[in-house]
């Protein structure tokens, strides 16, 4: 047992094992990573989609309207 169990077991026992991103039986950290680097690549596309969506927006506001 650790010092930090043994000083403090209501928060050892009541603490989540559960890891943060559940590992596939049998491939563990290569799971891990495949995830990562999918979180990773979703993060790139949601950057790009923001930045050219700014980019629509701040042509559409140098737009004047029509004068009649």
């Amino acid at each position: 047992m650790s010092l930090y169990g043994a000083l403090f077991p209501e928060t050892v026992e009541t603490q989540s094992l559960t890891p943060v991103s559940p590992r596939i039986e049998g491939y563990g950290l290569a799971a891990d990573l495949a995830s990562l680097v999918a979180l990773q690549r979703a993060s790139a596309a949601g950057t790009l989609v923001l930045g050219a969506a700014d980019t629509l927006l701040e042509a559409l506001a140098g737009l004047t309207p029509p004068q009649p």
